[in-house]
């Protein structure tokens, strides 16, 4: 199971109302969420989760980020839902996401994460005195500054005793696919596979296997084009890349070759090779045109 360290940092805020409530104790506190080890390569999330007794939070800003050398960092999206209520101790607490980044270390060793501070604003209920009006009730806008703590991670590296021969350096959860477009397939002509390698993780960089190989019988590879793209899923950095190749058929009849790809999957703590299907085609593949004198009109 993964190891999740949960440092909490309580910052309790008395002697004021909120928006006309008696007076009561608020109760603040900062949640890190971080792994408190993982291996060189590994994509890594840093959660910052903001707890408040008070629902009436105006506005959370980030006034100074966390920060840790030697690793990559890609800035993720928060989930601020103001109606996630959860208990803690007996208590219950509005809960929201503040800050979200995976972080990527690129080299083994010891490593100190240093937590960012968060400016967190109130809608406060005073008595002002007005020269007018006397004394009467007026809503401001105080604020607290919240440090997030440092955090210490160990990074290994990854086991080399049984690295396999084509390892492509990734490490995550990966999946791959492969498919050919709808379409006459012909010797001579030229022709598109599209390959689709996408998981938990980055794959930014990454060399693939020598494609050659995937097209080495009954065709031969022209080009490639490489399109890569990121996005967030359940809270992980989701990577997909997906090649798209230009082959030319020696007959017009084959297949292409199985594509593998190895990867280093840091929650089996294994090397993975995940491979597609053989994708075969024929002259016969050619869409059928529809005869129109044939189709049957159905008035309603």
């Amino acid at each position: 199971m993964k190891k999740v360290i949960v440092l909490l940092i309580y910052v309790v805020f008395l002697s004021f109302n909120i928006l006309g409530k008696e007076k009561d104790e608020v109760s603040v506190f900062l949640e890190v969420e971080l792994k408190s080890n993982g291996y060189v390569g590994e994509t890594l999330t840093y959660n910052i989760n903001l707890y408040s007794t008070s629902q009436e939070i105006s506005d959370i800003t980030e006034t100074r980020p966390f920060g840790v050398s030697d690793f990559k960092m890609i800035k993720g999206n928060v989930e601020r839902l103001s109606d996630n209520k959860v208990k803690v101790k007996g208590k219950q607490y509005y809960k929201w996401n503040i800050g979200r980044y995976f972080i990527i270390p690129e080299k083994k060793g010891y490593f100190t994460v240093k937590g960012g501070e968060y400016e967190v604003f109130f809608p406060v209920v005073k008595i002002v005195e007005d020269p007018w009006w006397g004394r009467r009730k007026s809503v401001v806008y105080d604020s607290f500054v919240l440090k997030a703590p440092d955090k210490k991670i160990k990074i290994s590296p990854l086991p080399t005793n049984i690295k396999g021969e084509n390892f492509s350096g990734a490490v995550g959860d990966f999946s791959v696919v492969s498919w050919l477009p709808p379409g006459t397939i012909s010797k001579g002509k030229e022709a598109v596979a599209i390959i689709k390698i996408s998981g938990n993780g980055l794959l930014e960089n990454v060399e693939f296997p020598s494609l050659s190989q995937v097209f080495a019988e009954n065709c031969k590879l022209k080009s490639i084009d490489r399109r890569e793209n990121l996005s967030q899923e359940n809270g992980n950095l989701v990577s997909e890349v997906v090649l798209e190749c230009l082959f030319i058929p020696t007959s017009d009849k084959g297949e292409t070759s199985v594509f593998q790809f190895s990867f280093f999957n840091p929650y089996t703590k294994k090397y993975q090779t995940v491979s597609t299907e053989p994708q075969p085609w024929n002259n016969s593949d050619e869409y059928t045109p529809v005869d129109k004198s044939k189709l049957q009109i159905i008035e309603i």
